[in-house]
């Protein structure tokens, strides 16, 4: 028995060992992502690919460049965005050939006036891309990471040889944020403290985080898959702070499940609409644990008892964005009334509205507040059951009836039953100017094929 012992035990122990190595050195690319990183997002291109996205056609288009058919990236393999600890961030992906890769960047990217190689590091290739961002390349990982001004390229590049030349210790395989992206499953799966985000990001899902909580204690999680021609976020707000978490999910429980109430009422020519069903008092506690919200409530509260208002509400509730030009701002909101107490007051917010600013009556229980090149025409519909406000009186009345351009059946069946709700409007992205949102279309086209519609969940 021994000596059968001996015969097989070594070339057994060594199969193993090979293949924990082979292992280990397929995913070594993705030591090049900090272990520190505050937020990290995993790509699965040949995922998205099935779902219409992953489009490297699209992809050679951010580059600008002929195609990506011989860029020497892998594409079977998932690709990293990541935020680090200092406020740069970082795509990273895994290398199938290092020759093809240089060639890329030394003919089709150099090719494209974007692209300018730079001295090597370490054995490292580094070219410098659109004058902000900086290209790093190994045997293993392609390093992307910017923006930066042209004076810190020098240190961002050192950065960037500590990242390619650290081992899996110092690598996001030992992030906890990798451990909660590996519980997901959507092709598309995104981890992040909040303080790390855009608020517009973070506005719909920073509800329930009480203020004693310390900036960085508040994460996102979300998948992100595409449902026909819609892409849909699904996020929730969690904290790694057991107690804190649990406070988090509590004070969440609060928002109810939407109903159809404004449904079939909003157009869907609107940029952006927010969808909740509420109850008064709770509502206006999860509001001021909203940053963003509460900043805006605040400046709203200096004409209008907004507080009183929201206190009123009782049942759905929206609030649109529409299109604009220059500095104009064009929204619209609606709401459920439980009761309308608040209209006593009144004739006290008329004498006591800031200097250069008037409430005049509009109608019965309609009222226009106006401020200098700002206005705001508000007040109750006929039968005491909705409060409304918006920019325009025109832009209120034309919400107080059914739209005949609503939102789709689709996109009403995703969000009715949902505890909050976001619903972007790309088509209207589509025609704006604005290149940085233009960027931001390029690249979801890229990753996700053509979309009309990011619908925002809070899980």
């Amino acid at each position: 028995m021994k000596s059968v012992v001996n015969k097989y035990s070594c070339p057994f122990a060594l199969f193993v060992f090979g293949v924990i190595l082979a292992s280990c050195t397929g995913n070594a690319y993705q030591n090049a992502v900090p272990k520190d990183c505050v937020a990290l997002a995993a790509l699965e291109m040949e995922s998205l690919s099935a779902l219409g996205g992953g489009d490297q056609r699209q992809m050679a288009d951010i580059f600008h460049v002929d195609n990506m058919d011989h860029c020497g990236l892998d594409f079977s393999s998932p690709f990293y965005l990541f935020e680090s600890r200092d406020g740069d961030f970082g795509f990273c992906a895994k290398v199938d050939d290092v020759d093809d890769v240089k060639n890329w960047l030394d003919k089709d990217l150099a090719k494209s006036g974007k692209c300018k190689k730079r001295e090597e590091r370490k054995g490292f290739t580094f070219a410098e891309w659109d004058g902000n961002w900086l290209i790093g390349c190994s045997d293993e990982a392609f390093l992307m990471m910017g923006p930066v001004l042209p004076a810190a390229m020098a240190q961002l590049q050192q950065k960037m040889v500590k990242y390619l030349s650290q081992d899996a210790e110092k690598g996001m395989k030992e992030s906890r944020l990798t451990e909660v992206i590996d519980t997901m499953a959507a092709p598309v799966r995104l981890v992040a403290r909040l303080s790390a985000l855009p608020p517009v990001v973070t506005m719909p899902f920073a509800f329930g985080i009480p203020k004693t909580a310390g900036e960085n204690d508040a994460y996102l999680k979300a998948e992100i898959t595409k449902k026909d021609n819609r892409l849909v976020v699904e996020g929730a707000t969690f904290s790694f702070k057991e107690k804190l978490n649990e406070e988090i999910q509590k004070t969440q429980k609060q928002l109810l499940p939407i109903g159809d109430k404004y449904l079939r009422t909003v157009p869907d020519s609107t940029l952006a609409t927010a969808f909740a069903h509420v109850e008064g008092p709770s509502f206006l506690e999860l509001i001021h644990t909203n940053k963003g919200l509460e900043t805006v409530l605040t400046g709203a509260n200096l004409a209008i008892d907004m507080d009183n208002i929201i206190r009123s509400m009782d049942g759905d509730i929206f609030i649109a964005y529409f299109p604009s030009k220059g500095k104009e701002k064009r929204f619209a909101m609606a709401a459920q009334l439980k009761n309308t107490d608040f209209l006593k007051d009144v004739d006290y917010w008329k004498t006591s509205c800031p200097k250069g600013t008037h409430i005049d009556n509009k109608g019965q229980n309609s009222f226009l507040f106006t401020g200098g090149e700002y206005e705001l025409f508000f007040g109750v519909s006929d039968d005491n059951s909705m409060f409304f406000a918006a920019t325009s009186e025109a832009l209120a009345h034309s919400l107080l009836n059914n739209s005949s351009s609503s939102l789709s059946k689709e996109t009403t069946e995703l969000i009715k039953g949902r505890k909050l709700a976001l619903c972007l409007n790309n088509k209207v992205l589509n025609g704006s100017s604005d290149e940085t949102a233009s960027l931001v279309l390029s690249m979801l086209n890229a990753f996700f094929g053509d979309t009309s519609q990011i619908l925002f969940f809070l899980q």
